[in-house]
């Protein structure tokens, strides 16, 4: 195949989306099967650029695109399709698993760029040549359907399904029909604050040595009033696109302190904390945000020290939230660092940010107990790496994602003070926390 220069992307190099489909487009003129296209997309890469510069980003790309080349010499075709996504082409490929724990493997690996260490993950969508999909032009619209589904399921990977176009559709209509309601509604979102279409559940917090119960994490919920509930990760996107997250997240600052007032204290007569996620979009504006906090605190009198702030790692750091992290510190609270190596990982963030307390991710720890004992090994040691670096820092590590006794284990053995997840409770009604405070058995 000749390729021209309008078909190859000038950063790296490799094919274009117009020359991925150009070759696609010769092998069924050529009449060539058991073709297989992966479509890879790079987790929330959009936060790097944002974040650590575009020239940061664009070196990312470049490696990662060597990095698919070294990796994959049996690819007929590696493209950049756009921004941070790639395709790999395939011919008779039998070990599909196997090339989907390669491409894990791979991004896991750190990249070291201007002083920064990055630690990438991937998620992409299969797509093979069969009944479904008969020809090849079909491969790269199958592949990112299925890419579609991995990112809304949060699964490392999804195969093509001809039942996707549907859901797709369907997925389209609902995320539009949510997009016009919250725009709609935007002028009476505090009526639907006051008419409790919002509310805030509690997941506990547990300490690792103890058992005790330690704090409670806030959750927004959405019960919609047509669509019915509504995933978090669907609607706080699309309150901070069109700017009304400053609502929603100063009402539950608000809603969990006074709640976290009125807690009874457990059986040893500590007092429970509470841990509220903060968006980025509210250090925009900081003065609204201190206001809220400290009038919050001065209505409840509750001791500003149980009251934990988390922020993002991912999140878009603006300059003024350092400074408005360290005024929240001066009130009493804590400070955590959510989701750490989600979906890159910066040193200088552990440095630079007045941090307490710092939550692995829960992807982490889901393929401790794989059956393959290299994923294990390699989980074991990124957790044991990551909660090291908060030994170093002196930073309060929480392991988040607990579902079984046997991470609860690896993971205090590692060094993990605090730990959340299923194994202990999912997320309750505010109504519920006082019950559980009061039967709550240490090491349960």
């Amino acid at each position: 195949m000749d390729i021209s220069e309008s078909q190859r992307d000038p950063l790296t190099g490799l094919l274009n989306r117009l020359g991925l489909a150009a070759a696609l487009q010769e092998f069924d003129t050529l009449g060539r099967r058991g073709l297989t296209l992966f479509s890879v997309q790079i987790a929330r890469f959009g936060h790097i650029n944002s974040s650590l510069g575009g020239e940061i980003a664009d070196r990312i790309i470049t490696l990662t695109a060597r990095r698919l080349q070294k990796t994959f010499p049996n690819a007929l075709h590696i493209a950049r399709t756009h921004g941070d996504h790639f395709c790999l082409l395939f011919e008779g490929l039998d070990a599909v698993e196997e090339t989907i724990e390669r491409l894990d493997d791979f991004t896991r690996r750190p990249f070291a760029v201007q002083g920064e260490i990055i630690v990438l993950s991937v998620r992409c969508g299969v797509a093979r040549m069969d009944d479904s999909l008969g020809s090849a032009g079909m491969l790269l619209h199958g592949s990112e359907t299925a890419l579609q589904v991995a990112k809304a399921t949060k699964t490392r990977a999804s195969f093509y399904k001809p039942e996707m176009e549907e859901q797709a559709r369907q997925a389209h209509r609902f995320e539009n029909d949510l997009r016009v309601s919250i725009v709609n509604h935007h002028a009476d979102l505090h009526r639907a604050l006051a008419n409790d279409e919002f509310q805030v559940h509690y997941q506990p917090i547990i300490e690792c040595d103890t058992g005790q119960l330690y704090a409670f994490e806030a959750l927004m919920r959405w019960s919609h009033p047509t669509n019915g509930p509504v995933r978090p990760d669907l609607f706080i996107p699309l309150a901070e696109q069109i700017q009304v997250m400053h609502i929603l997240g100063s009402w539950v600052i608000q809603k969990a302190i006074a709640d976290a007032a009125t807690w009874p204290p457990r059986a040893d007569g500590q007092a429970v904390g509470v841990s509220i996620n903060i968006s980025a979009c509210q250090f925009i504006e900081p003065a609204i945000l201190l206001n809220t906090v400290s009038q919050a605190l001065d209505q409840t009198k509750l001791d500003p020290a149980l009251v934990k702030l988390e922020i993002t790692e991912s999140s878009a750091f603006v300059d003024t939230m350092s400074e408005t992290l360290l005024r929240l510190k001066d009130m009493g609270c804590r400070i955590a660092l959510d989701d750490f190596g989600k979906g890159y990982s910066c040193l200088t963030q552990l440095h630079e940010l007045p941090l307490d307390y710092m939550k692995l991710d829960r992807s982490f720890l889901k393929d401790l107990e794989s059956e393959d004992p290299d994923e294990a090994m390699r989980s074991r040691k990124l957790i044991q790496a990551i909660l090291a670096l908060s030994g170093t820092f002196d930073i309060a590590a929480i392991a988040e994602g607990v579902e079984t006794r046997q991470q609860l284990d690896e993971v205090r053995q590692m060094g993990a003070k605090l730990v959340q997840g299923f194994l202990y409770s999912r997320a309750r009604p505010a109504s519920e926390i006082p019950d559980y405070i009061k039967n709550f058995v240490p090491g349960s």
